[in-house]
């Protein structure tokens, strides 16, 4: 927790410097080229999401961007033993890594999107008593399109929904040195949902 909240306090800091930086700047579409956000809603787990877009064409009062995406945290979960027998809880230590290609149909940088994200997962379970005793490591990647609205304003305040459904490919949990115990869940769809907050330059 004293790390998660060292890296809250980085963001927050450099989201406020961007204020006084972004309100110097013309508000035009020309002078947004650059996203920086995070995920409050993954702050729950808890895991701190953070994401950097950049706009790579604009034209025409449309834009292409790109952007990349790393976390780090920890959640609770259920253990199961391979007979399915619930046997306490862990906390992975979840790491994440991965991007996003975005298209804005109707205005440059804001307004409506549409695109894809790739998202790879890996984390190091341990039981929720002592990090002492390994339980797992597993890792997937999940793909999915997506449609979403970001609204900036022109102080440089960002605002972004995306909702869609992603296919998470083989994520597996197998069993690590001195593990205990082990688990394994079939590849699947689930629900996208990204929530980001920050500031554009």
């Amino acid at each position: 927790m004293p790390r998660l909240a060292r890296y809250l306090k980085g963001f927050l800091a450099v989201s406020l410097g961007g204020v006084g930086i972004a309100a110097a700047q013309p508000d035009s579409e020309a002078s947004r080229r650059v996203s920086l956000t995070m995920s409050p809603l993954n702050l729950q787990y808890p895991v701190v999401e953070l994401m950097a877009e950049v706009r790579l064409l604009a034209k025409r009062g449309r834009a292409v961007s790109a952007a990349f995406i790393a976390g780090y945290g920890e959640y609770s979960e259920p253990i199961e033993t391979n007979n399915g027998v619930k046997a306490g809880t862990r906390q992975p230590r979840a790491g994440q890594l991965g991007g996003q290609l975005l298209y804005y149909p109707l205005d440059d940088f804001r307004g409506l999107q549409v695109g894809g994200e790739v998202m790879l997962v890996k984390y190091l379970g341990f039981d929720l008593e002592s990090t002492r005793h390994l339980t797992t490591v597993g890792d997937g990647v999940g793909v999915g399109p997506f449609v979403g609205y970001k609204y900036l304003d022109k102080t440089g305040f960002t605002f972004s929904g995306q909702l869609g459904m992603a296919y998470m490919v083989q994520p597996s949990h197998a069993p690590a040195t001195g593990a205990r115990f082990s688990s394994s869940k079939p590849s699947r769809w689930f629900p996208l949902v990204n929530v980001n907050v920050g500031w554009s330059f």
